[in-house]
């Protein structure tokens, strides 16, 4: 009798885990993606290169260099050391949490961020006042990863519009379509139109 007592029962939890819980570990929709959240968190690192590297290279410019003005100068500084690195943190936040609550619309909101950040890169590789390879490679590196976060996150934004679409219904998909592209004509104006 003593050892019947010292079973447990089937229908106890065997841990602390709620029933929501236990229904979402075991369900088999997609949840956030790994490559993207490991190509978020390189980008993360890669900003705070970006933008000292950047900044460095002004002042080094400046100092080195003939600069046509000083407002020239400052303007360039702010960008590089304010505007980027605030809008594509931003943009890596809503991927990231795009990423982690599988919601299209915030895909999109971080791929509109991304334009913009796109577009500042693009200065710095095509129209400042004087242009270095270095300039060049380092912003080729992050046209490179913010492309590529952009196909990982076209891809998540219709994963996630089609395991929820009772939630986004068509709306989901036309809507990272519609920010992928204008992210991407972005880049594509970078590299097609240049100062020369």
């Amino acid at each position: 009798m003593m050892h019947s007592l010292a079973k447990s029962s089937p229908k106890e939890p065997r841990t602390n885990e709620t029933p929501q819980q236990v229904s979402s570990t075991t369900s088999n929709e997609p949840h956030s993606w790994l490559s993207l959240a490991i190509l978020l968190w390189l980008d993360h690192a890669y900003t705070g290169i970006y933008a000292v590297a950047t900044g460095c290279l002004l002042v080094y410019k400046k100092i080195d260099r003939e600069s046509p003005n000083d407002g020239t100068f400052f303007l360039e500084l702010i960008l590089a050391l304010v505007v980027y690195p605030a809008t594509e943190l931003l943009r890596l936040h809503w991927g990231s949490v795009a990423n982690l609550i599988e919601s299209p619309f915030t895909t999109c909101t971080a791929n509109l961020c991304g334009v913009v950040t796109s577009l500042v890169v693009g200065y710095f590789i095509r129209h400042q006042f004087f242009i270095l390879d270095v300039d060049v490679i380092l912003g080729s590196i992050a046209l490179s990863l913010a492309a590529a976060e952009l196909l990982l996150a076209v891809i998540t934004g219709f994963i996630f519009s089609t395991v929820h679409y009772s939630e986004y219904g068509k709306t989901g998909p036309i809507l990272v379509t519609l920010s992928a592209a204008l992210m991407l004509g972005a880049m594509i104006v970078i590299v097609s139109f240049g100062s020369d």
